[in-house]
């Protein structure tokens, strides 16, 4: 929904000089992630921000990192609903697993 949102606002300010950059990050280090489990693909905040200024500055209106975040983004949006379904519960379990401090191997 918010990419939605921001896509429509992309265009309404078309011709304004005003650009606005829609980003998908992956899991960032941060505070708040520190006693998390499983985060593939960890940036550090200085990678995000270089990577989101890079955006900025070559006005991007997407911006997905890592790679595998699009490839992630994309099969999410092309697969059956069944199927998409099937891997976030699986995700979830996981995800509930390393909250109770133990891994599920799932």
């Amino acid at each position: 929904a918010l990419s939605s949102f921001l896509e429509a606002m992309r265009f309404d300010l078309m011709g304004k000089k005003i650009t606005v950059l829609d980003v998908h990050p992956g899991f960032v280090k941060t505070p708040m992630t520190e006693k998390n489990g499983f985060m593939p693909w960890l940036q550090t905040p200085q990678r995000a921000a270089e990577l989101i200024c890079r955006a900025i500055e070559n006005k991007k209106s997407r911006l997905y990192f890592p790679w595998q975040m699009l490839v992630l983004n994309y099969c999410a949006r092309v697969i059956p609903n069944v199927l998409f379904d099937f891997f976030m519960r699986l995700s979830r379990k996981k995800v509930e697993g390393f909250r109770e401090g133990r891994d599920k191997g799932l």
